[in-house]
């Protein structure tokens, strides 16, 4: 089965010699242009028209297994581009709080460190905020846990509208949020406290189409 061997012999020629498609066509009919030479050298007989023949099914064995490398090469960057990103997503949700969409408390701890000794070094300010919901048990307690996941929800999308992107806005447990502001003084850092207290004092939530309260 010439298709078959030619095939064969490609795929060889690409894992042992790291010969692409182009060179080794390009060595295939560079050795058919040699083989009248060998056969007078060999004295083996030749029959030159089936050697053309072999020669034009070779070639068309090649542009398909070319086509079939290249639908190959497609489909591997394409699984690697999926693969990628579903690494990426899985890293941001293993860095997330599923609740809030916040970070969570293992990403705090470890950006706060690197927060602070990078401040250290540069000698630059940093703040951290720290703030809870008041009465939540309250809420839970009356409303019940679902109540008491939206109200935390909700905090939580205030508090990333006023971040900065710099910013590393986490849920620290239950109803407590910490905030890491790098490049900020205790000036910028009262400033954005006030800005997400005043939002929060702002919101309203409602509960069986009714408000239960800011």
């Amino acid at each position: 089965d010439r298709q078959e061997a030619t095939r064969q012999a490609a795929e060889c020629a690409r894992l042992w010699l790291g010969m692409g498609g182009e060179a080794f066509t390009k060595v295939l009919f560079s050795v058919s242009r040699s083989m009248p030479e060998l056969s007078r050298l060999f004295e083996i007989p030749i029959d030159e028209s089936s050697l053309s023949s072999t020669m034009d099914e070779a070639r068309d064995a090649l542009v398909r297994v070319s086509l079939k490398s290249a639908q190959s090469v497609i489909r591997a960057e394409a699984n690697v581009h999926q693969l990628a990103k579903q690494k990426e997503e899985a890293e941001s949700q293993a860095r997330r709080d599923a609740l809030t969409g916040l970070f969570n408390r293992g990403h705090f701890d470890t950006q706060l460190k690197l927060a602070f000794d990078s401040a250290l070094e540069l000698d630059r300010p940093l703040s951290l905020v720290f703030c809870d919901v008041d009465r939540f048990k309250n809420v839970n307690d009356k409303y019940g846990h679902q109540v008491g996941d939206a109200v935390l929800q909700a905090f939580g999308r205030v508090i990333l509208r006023c971040m900065r992107q710099l910013d590393i806005p986490t849920r620290y447990g239950g109803e407590e949020f910490a905030i890491v502001l790098p490049e900020t003084n205790i000036g910028g850092a009262l400033f954005i406290a006030e800005k997400i207290r005043h939002a929060i004092h702002e919101l309203t939530l409602t509960h069986d189409a009714s408000p239960f309260g800011k």
